[in-house]
Parts: structure tokens; C-alpha cells; sequence
């Protein structure tokens, strides 16, 4: 996706768990379409953690997953167009620094007849798939629940929100990838089954630490979700 948007190279770093993914991936992906493949962490909130430590405080990280497909923005109630991203990276951005916010995300989503227009900056959602922040060590982004892989994009938006007093989402725009497929974070877990016990006890703590923030729901995919508030009370 990146090669296809014109994304240039030398903005591209990939990060990877250990030498084996390493070694895959430097077999897979043509040595000119990123500018470093970086030997990272194990463990999906730990390697969140060593690519915060890894960069600058101040400079606009992208975070993007490996099986996103395309970035897209509603035309209508049933028509997506793909965006170019060398524009829409620059704009998201943009609109934080107006807001005076660090973190924005993209609509959870991916159905136009339930897309709204233009961005918010409530307590919604921030998909991890997706998203770019202003690095910061300021410790009060930093997650509390430990070993959190199921939920972690669910405790980062509220840190942000809780630290800025807001986040960015674009609610008019959203992608496409495969969810609870085969491989990366959901083979490292061991499979649905015990994806959904790790779902469940994330959403335990998280109500714990975050009663005023979000409230816990049946899922028809995951069994329970911490749905969020979008103007919760201290």
C-alpha cells in the first residue's frame, strides 16, 4: 500500500519482535522500499513502547500494521475513495496542532452509511491500526495495564484523552485490512479462543482503572468490549 500511495522510502521504518521476523521480512520486502527494519520488542504494547523510546520527543509518528490494505474516505452513504496519504498525513497533523492535541485516529468503522462527516475531538475510539501521534516521554501517555495486547489501543486513547483533554478522530475516513486473521498479533496469542479470555480480562481492568470513561458491553464477535464515553465525567 505504501509503494502504491508514493509514500517516500526514507519515511518508512519497519519495526519487528526478534531476528527471525527480521530475516522473514528482509526476504519478503524489496531493500529499496523503507529506510530501516528495526529489531524491536515482543509483545504488542511492548514494542508500542521501544518504537516511543526509539524516536525523538517531538517528532509525528505514523503507526501503520502490516495487513492494512488501503486508506479511504466516504464520498457517500455507499461510495469510498482511496486517499492519498502524503496529503491526508500532513492535514492530520495539521488539525492537532490547531487543536492543541497529540493523538489522532480514523473512524473504527469501515461502512460509509455509518460514517459521519469531518473530526471530532471527544473520547472516541483510536484504532491501532492506524493513527499518528507527536512523540512525547511525558509518562502520563504510558499504559497502566500490564501485558495489555488486546486492549491497548482502547487504555491509549483514554491516556491521551485523559493527558490533553482530548484526541482527534476523522470520522469521515477509515481502512481496510483483515481482522482476527492468521498470523502477527493473533497467532502470538494463541488463536480466537484464547484472544477472547485475554478481551475479557483487559476489559476487567479497564473498567477498574477507568470506570468514568467507559462502560462494559456485550460483543457479538468479541464476547465483551470497553465501550467509551464520549464526554465522561471526572
Amino acid at each position: 500500500m505504501l509503494k502504491r500511495q508514493g509514500v517516500p522510502p526514507r519515511r518508512i521504518d519497519i519495526f519487528v519482535a526478534d531476528k527471525e521476523q527480521e530475516k522473514i521480512y528482509k526476504s519478503v520486502i524489496p531493500r529499496n522500499y523503507y529506510n530501516k527494519l528495526i529489531v524491536g520488542k515482543k509483545g504488542l504494547a511492548n514494542q508500542l513502547l521501544f518504537i516511543k523510546n526509539y524516536y525523538p520527543q517531538g517528532k509525528c509518528i505514523v503507526r501503520c500494521d502490516d495487513d492494512i490494505e488501503s486508506v479511504f474516505k466516504k464520498v457517500s452513504d455507499t461510495e469510498v475513495k482511496e486517499v492519498d496519504l502524503n496529503i491526508f498525513i500532513p492535514y492530520a497533523f495539521g488539525v492537532c496542532m490547531k487543536e492543541g492535541l497529540t493523538y489522532w485516529g480514523i473512524n473504527k468503522v469501515a461502512n460509509p452509511f455509518y460514517m459521519t462527516d469531518g473530526y471530532s475531538t471527544d473520547l472516541r475510539f483510536i484504532q491501532g491500526g492506524f493513527n499518528g501521534y507527536i512523540n512525547s516521554n511525558n509518562k502520563s501517555y504510558d499504559l497502566k495495564i500490564k501485558d495489555n495486547s488486546t486492549a491497548e489501543d482502547i487504555e491509549r486513547t483514554i491516556r491521551y484523552y485523559i493527558t490533553d483533554g482530548g484526541v482527534v478522530r476523522f470520522n469521515e475516513y477509515a481502512f481496510k485490512t483483515k481482522l482476527f486473521g492468521d498470523g502477527g498479533i493473533q497467532t502470538e496469542l494463541g488463536g480466537f479462543e484464547k484472544r477472547q479470555k485475554l478481551i475479557k480480562k483487559a476489559t476487567t481492568q479497564l473498567k477498574k482503572l477507568y470506570s468514568n470513561y467507559g462502560d462494559v458491553i456485550p460483543h457479538k464477535e468479541q464476547g465483551v468490549i470497553f465501550r467509551l464515553r464520549r464526554n465522561p465525567t471526572d
